[in-house]
């Protein structure tokens, strides 16, 4: 059996990342976002922007509100392939 990791992730995992997005799959189901926009919620301190993987990536999550003084976290999006 595989375990199932979550990693912070790395701006070498962008080209996945859109990948992912636009797989016909998941096309459907998202609004698929820039690679700036990936960029800077990797960068912003209030989001987890997360790999989904066991041996390999198998898609991504992004949290949003980890500064949140309510203590609420918002599933922004999950991406699995």
């Amino acid at each position: 059996m595989h375990s199932l990791s979550l990693r912070k992730t790395q701006e070498a995992d962008l080209d996945y990342v859109l990948e992912a997005e636009y797989d016909d799959d998941n096309r459907q189901y998202i609004i698929p976002w820039s690679y700036q926009q990936h960029l800077k919620a990797i960068a912003d301190s209030d989001i987890a922007h997360l790999i989904v993987q066991t041996e390999t990536k198998i898609g991504y999550v992004i949290l949003a509100g980890l500064l949140n003084l309510n203590q609420s976290i918002e599933f922004r999006r999950i991406v699995i392939i």
